[in-house]
């Protein structure tokens, strides 16, 4: 669907960007709902310093493979010399208000991430690894904004086309995750029950 905002544009990999930045999200919006939580629901032996250093190595991982996809998606187009898909990129890195926000989403999605997760130590200390995982969660959110809305207002120059209905949307899809997590804890358990051992 993204695509088809820019007709004369394609790209076999973006399909596959697209997927493994919204699991890059995913993981950093478990991070930050752990740091949240924990205390809170008396989760402190469960989710320990061990557990956010695995979750970290994760999100690491995941930033390392995003910005892979990046990579390799721009890597095609300047290798191949393809005119016809360079004005996707052109119009978000040379045109205001775009500029600033792909600097934005370059450094705060995965230029910063990357530098400070390298460090085991900011792995294991769970409000460290939870500032990363709001960091991600905003350059991602903003990378979105920075995809779709460029190419509703292709003329260059113009302030950020930001407004109530655009709030209001967002806030909307805020309300709806959040209301579809509470749910789910309502249902659900979050620490399964410890259940006996078959005697032998």
């Amino acid at each position: 669907m993204v695509m088809s905002l820019e007709p004369h544009w394609s790209s076999n990999l973006f399909g596959g960007y697209f997927f493994l930045t919204a699991l890059y999200m995913g993981t950093a919006a478990v991070i930050v709902l752990n740091v949240l939580l924990r205390r809170r629901l008396g989760l402190e032996e469960q989710i320990n310093s061990e557990r956010f250093h695995d979750a970290g190595k994760v999100l690491f991982a995941f930033c390392l493979l995003s910005a892979d996809f990046f990579w390799s998606q721009f890597l095609v187009i300047w290798y191949g010399d393809l005119p016809e898909e360079i004005s996707f990129i052109l119009h978000r890195i040379q045109h205001d208000p775009w500029v600033a926000l792909s600097y934005t989403v370059l450094f705060g999605g995965f230029v910063l991430p990357f530098v400070i997760l390298i460090n085991r130590r900011v792995k294991q200390i769970p409000l460290t690894i939870g500032i990363i995982g709001l960091l991600v969660l905003i350059g991602g959110f903003a990378e979105r904004v920075l995809l779709v809305i460029p190419s509703l207002n292709p003329v260059p120059g113009t302030a950020f086309p930001i407004g109530l209905e655009e709030i209001l949307i967002s806030l909307g899809f805020f309300g709806l995750y959040g209301a579809s997590l509470l749910w789910m804890m309502r249902r659900a358990p979050l620490v399964p029950a410890e259940t006996e051992a078959p005697a032998h």
